[in-house]
């Protein structure tokens, strides 16, 4: 038989876990469902796991990333978007959102899980996360899963984006120069200095003969991107 009612002190426990996380929240027994490890479950007879909740979530989560990251990025591609998405839906992500919110705390667990660490376990935290938002999303609706997702998404994102960003200065410079000149740039090493295990490499952009910026870096490659940023900067493509 499943249980259906939860103690006085759990409820308490719960309780302070919405406010501090400033949502409303009506069925505590669902809430205690999303925060019940597998592990648990098994030691206490009838009880329900988080995993259906998590698997919701999982999809609840897809779904307002997918939606967030598509309204607010107007010119990246199917490919970008994709590429912060993973980031944003990727279980260290998740982990780290759970970690910080303190989510571990509540999270019921079986004796051998506990003793091993299961409270601050990587997996353990993101599936965790994402079996709260499906409780959420079940108790208060969509619109309150989307705040809460949001709330948290969006440093990540923010990250995400200057980090890819950068990544793509080559790609970005390459699709102008196409664009604008018809030609490729040209990277060029003008200079290599240092001992093997500390070099410095210096690489300088030409676009259809004419010299732009140089670059330097620990690498070939990150002199190119120095280069290339530099250069689209030079050219008004970017700004930073």
């Amino acid at each position: 038989m499943i249980e259906t009612v939860i103690n006085l002190q759990r409820k308490k426990q719960l309780e302070k876990l919405i406010q501090s996380v400033d949502i409303e929240f009506s069925d505590f027994e669902l809430l205690d469902e999303a925060f019940t490890h597998k592990s648990y479950s098994n030691e206490s007879k009838g009880k329900k796991d988080n995993e259906r909740l998590e698997y919701l979530g999982d999809s609840i989560l897809g779904l307002i990333t997918s939606e967030y990251l598509f309204k607010r990025f107007l010119d990246y591609d199917e490919g970008k978007l994709s590429k912060i998405k993973a980031k944003v839906i990727s279980e260290s992500a998740l982990f780290q959102i759970a970690y910080t919110l303190g989510l571990g705390s509540y999270l019921l667990l079986g004796k051998g899980e506990r003793d091993t660490g299961g409270a601050e376990r990587k997996s353990n935290l993101a599936n965790l996360l994402e079996a709260f938002i499906a409780a959420i999303y079940l108790d208060q609706g969509i619109e309150s899963a989307r705040n809460f997702i949001i709330c948290y998404i969006k440093d990540i994102i923010d990250d995400l984006d200057k980090n890819i960003l950068i990544k793509d200065y080559k790609t970005i410079l390459q699709e102008f120069c196409q664009k604008k000149f018809k030609v490729l740039p040209e990277y060029r090493l003008t200079s290599e200095n240092g001992p093997d295990h500390n070099k410095q490499f210096k690489v300088t952009i030409f676009i259809n003969g004419k010299e732009y910026y140089s670059g330097m870096g620990k690498s070939k490659s990150k002199a190119e991107q120095s280069a290339a940023r530099d250069t689209l900067c030079k050219l008004n493509v970017v700004k930073l």
